[in-house]
């Protein structure tokens, strides 16, 4: 295997990256900024079947609402689990509260018009009047999904009855937390906290799990004032991949002066299928992601999604004065997205590598190309110096890489100062 380091040029000033964070400690301190980040609620723009009201992605699984009830996808696996309110209603009003401040792209095939840009998040979704006199109200963070029972004054928590479809079992354990069983890993509801608010204070009402004779799961409550609001908060912990990126593949950050981490990596796609049932098994294929968190770590700017029909991975990234990330990494996709410019406007070879360039919204490519040979490529790491050349390295089994013949016994250090129009050693 040849390994090789590349320079393209594309218009606009650029500048080197400056001391950026690299390395485990970086990733590490990147993934668990990112596990502690509330959970993002996505109005489904297209993304996702088109019964799906809302979508979230939290550490190991991937949460769909609609009208019928939430289903968990859990990931690594082709398990799912469906949450399910027996003698629920059928029909709630479904809606968001709390949009946020990022937004969610995905930039996945080589038909634009096919993109998602833009689609707005939220804090919380709710479901009005699942029983009478309740009210149901999703939230939480990267590795817990919490989701309250508003019990009206005068209304009844009696009939809310919960099932979960596609557990293998569940179990109440001696401290109180439900226990789920499913083949992609056990999923842990801790013991349920209730409480009301009294003179500005909340004031803790006793409850417990139970089961019924039809094994649907209840909750025992103590005493408490039924002419004030109830709420009942269980949280469910998918106990075999918490952690945030941990399930995925976190590959590179890079930082820019403000302080504001761009993350690049893996990720496992979630799409629904077409009309029909849900699809048990998760998708074949896997997208790069890039992400951008605010400089404190407690928000995201944007979420980038990029692929095609194969697997895509972003390796590493940098980023420009101005906010625009690069990222570079390997494709078996040949339908990933390119733009008019490109300087290799399609696959060459089984694996290609690709470079990008987004805008600083993350909405949009600037540039995007593939870069490889007849065989495979992989692009390892990515940079950009203060004359908007962009530097990729990476290595290759091609003899040919991008039209320049390479001598397989050499270690020849090619570059481009002409965004790619001409190559000099």
């Amino acid at each position: 295997m040849l390994c090789f380091s590349s320079a393209f040029q594309t218009s606009g000033r650029a500048e080197a990256l400056r001391a950026p964070e690299r390395g485990v400690g970086a990733t590490a301190r990147a993934s668990e900024a990112y596990g502690r980040l509330p959970l993002r609620f996505e109005a489904n723009r297209g993304q996702a079947d088109g019964r799906v009201k809302f979508l979230a992605r939290g550490g190991g699984y991937t949460l769909f609402l609609s009208e019928s009830g939430a289903l968990m996808r859990l990931r690594g696996s082709a398990s799912t689990l469906r949450l399910r309110l027996e003698g629920a209603n059928r029909a709630p009003k479904v809606s968001s509260l709390g949009e946020m401040r990022g937004r969610v792209n995905y930039l996945v095939g080589a038909d634009s018009h096919r993109w998602r840009t833009g689609v707005p998040v939220f804090e919380k979704v709710r479901y009005e009047s699942v029983y009478k006199g309740v009210d149901m109200l999703y939230y939480g963070s990267e590795g817990r999904l919490e989701y309250d029972f508003v019990v009206a004054p005068g209304a009844s928590p009696d009939s809310v009855r919960l099932k979960f479809d596609g557990a293998r079992a569940t179990r109440i354990e001696e401290n109180g937390d439900l226990l789920i069983t499913t083949d992609g890993g056990d999923v842990r509801q801790q013991r349920p906290l209730a409480y009301q608010e009294i003179g500005g204070e909340r004031r803790e009402v006793a409850a417990r799990y139970s089961k019924d004779a039809r094994g649907a799961v209840r909750f025992e409550l103590g005493t408490y004032d039924r002419a004030l609001p109830l709420v009942i908060d269980p949280v469910l912990v998918y106990s075999s991949y918490l952690g945030g990126l941990s399930t995925d593949q976190c590959l590179s950050i890079a930082v820019d002066s403000a302080g504001s981490a761009y993350v690049a990596g893996s990720t496992a796609s979630t799409n629904f299928p077409g009309p029909g049932s849900f699809q048990n098994a998760k998708d074949a294929f896997t997208d790069a992601f890039v992400l951008k968190m605010s400089p404190d770590g407690k928000s995201f700017v944007y979420a980038t999604y990029l692929g095609g029909n194969g697997d895509d991975f972003g390796n590493a990234i940098a980023v420009d004065a101005q906010g625009r990330a690069y990222v570079t990494g390997l494709t078996g996709s040949g339908s990933f997205p390119v733009t008019g410019n490109a300087f290799q406007g399609s696959s060459r070879g089984s694996i290609d590598g690709f470079l990008v360039r987004l805008d600083p919204t993350g909405s949009a490519l600037e540039y995007s190309t593939f870069l490889g040979g007849e065989y495979s490529e992989t692009m390892t790491g990515v940079a950009v110096d203060s004359s908007n050349r962009i530097y990729v390295v990476g290595n290759t089994d091609s003899s040919s890489f991008n039209g320049i013949s390479l001598p397989r016994q050499g270690r020849a250090v090619y570059k481009s100062v002409n965004s790619g129009a001409a190559w000099a050693a």
